[in-house]
């Protein structure tokens, strides 16, 4: 059983008290239970500064406004991209896993956990550009721009045939 509630009292600006009233929040319709969203989303960032499950929910429910928008907008136009949806479900994992990995500044192990942290960033990133390849296999890409990827991809290229030399190179010079 929840514990007693406790009466608040506080004073806002104009500009909050009119953002309290014109923002909408998922299940909130008075102050109270707008200010209480608040409360109960800055207490989920706080449990996910060290906890994946949680910072991931956090970042779900954060982003959610903004992909059902997307969903919405894309039902109504008929239209799909693949693109958004790959970055679209990276962003909150992504942003979870920094938020949870990050140590504390006077850590002993800080260095390592640093270390760690940012090759499963590089693992999340590349794994990224890998389907964004994907998506550009045909030259068409499931995305509302069919050539999104594919007109981007040349200097990518290049910059890969340039590190694929320069590994050569280093690889020959240690011979």
């Amino acid at each position: 059983m929840p514990g007693k509630s406790v009466p608040v009292s506080l004073r806002l600006s104009e500009a909050d008290a009119e953002f309290i009233a014109t923002t909408s929040m998922l299940g909130a319709v008075t102050p109270s239970d707008k200010i209480r969203v608040l409360i109960k989303e800055a207490r989920q960032r706080h449990a996910g500064a060290s906890n994946y499950l949680e910072s991931l929910k956090f970042y779900h429910g954060l982003l959610a406004p903004t992909l059902q928008r997307e969903h919405v907008v894309e039902e109504a136009q008929a239209a799909h991209s693949e693109l958004l949806i790959q970055f679209s479900n990276l962003l909150p994992e992504i942003l979870a896993y920094v938020t949870a990995n990050m140590p504390e500044s006077g850590a002993k192990d800080a260095m390592e956990r640093m270390t760690a942290l940012e090759k499963g960033v590089a693992d999340r990133l590349f794994g990224l550009f890998q389907q964004m390849l994907r998506l550009a296999v045909t030259g068409r890409s499931p995305c509302y721009d069919e050539a999104v990827i594919i007109d981007r991809l040349e200097p990518i290229l290049e910059l890969c045939d340039l590190i694929k030399a320069s590994t050569k190179r280093g690889k020959e010079k240690s011979k």
